[in-house]
């Protein structure tokens, strides 16, 4: 029976799953260098690495000493796996676990007699990520109608913070996906375990229909209402990885010569 070496692969709920070889994690280093999809994956670090027997670098849980005692051998692993200098120019990497990621360890190890080369091989850990892709991959939130009309706003808050809202109406993205366990061998990886289902729409898309409760505004006093403009906007998920914190921003709905929309406004007199 022969592992895959590397492989990428979304668990049943949702999350990325890499399965590589002991060969692979004694050797490689995975590099998340954007802090955007480092969130988007659920990745606290920058370099993912695993020793040799599966133990995740930079683990924060791992203690200084032992129960009794000592110093732990394990508390390498708290540090990253790359250190860089003030500057940036240079970087280094930590020293390995003892008796499982040292030179000497892995070139008497292979080989070995008792399985040598081949158990490398055969042996495979798994880094499972911390966040459902099938949300955190979707930066859209929301589609909204804005209209050129003397609305009073309705205070909104976005990320604990207070903004004015002056939309006819905001309808919330429908989440579709859904995930389907079919049974398998996960020696193999993952694919065989789980099957990943999409139901996209077709057509027109109804946001709010007739049964629905009417959205009402309360307008302020205009002498003669000649004009009205509307235009739908899409409310979206960005990350601003200076201050290490998720936004939202509007935009216009992007749209081709065949799209089309349409809207029904009503006027009612408060006398």
């Amino acid at each position: 029976m022969h592992t895959k070496h590397l492989g990428f692969y979304l668990t049943p709920d949702g999350r990325l799953a890499i399965i590589a070889s002991k060969v692979f994690w004694s050797q490689f280093i995975i590099w998340f260098p954007n802090k955007k999809y480092q969130k988007i994956i659920g990745i606290e670090k920058e370099f993912l690495a695993l020793s040799s027997k599966g133990r995740e670098y930079q683990n924060t849980t791992v203690e200084q000493t032992i129960q009794g005692g000592g110093a732990n051998p394990e508390y390498i692993t708290r540090h990253p796996i790359i250190r860089r200098n003030v500057d940036d120019t240079l970087w280094s990497l930590t020293d390995g676990v003892a008796n499982e990621d040292s030179i000497t360890y892995m070139s008497s190890d292979w080989s070995n007699a008792d399985g040598g080369l081949a158990k490398w091989f055969e042996l495979t850990m798994t880094w499972v990520a911390g966040n459902c892709l099938l949300s955190s991959l979707d930066r859209r939130v929301s589609i909204e109608l804005g209209a050129s009309l003397p609305m009073l706003n309705s205070p909104m808050v976005d990320h604990n913070e207070e903004t004015p809202d002056f939309v006819l109406g905001r309808w919330m993205f429908p989440r579709t996906a859904e995930s389907i366990i079919s049974g398998g061998s996960q020696s193999h990886g993952l694919l065989t375990v789980t099957t990943l289902a999409q139901k996209d729409h077709m057509g027109v898309i109804t946001l709010q229909g007739a049964k629905d409760r009417v959205l009402y505004h309360t307008l302020r006093p205009q002498a003669k209402l000649q004009t009205v403009r509307l235009r739908l906007f899409a409310r979206v998920r960005t990350y601003d990885e200076v201050n290490n914190l998720w936004k939202m921003k509007t935009m216009a709905v992007p749209t081709s010569a065949t799209d089309w929309w349409h809207t029904r406004l009503h006027f009612v007199s408060k006398d």
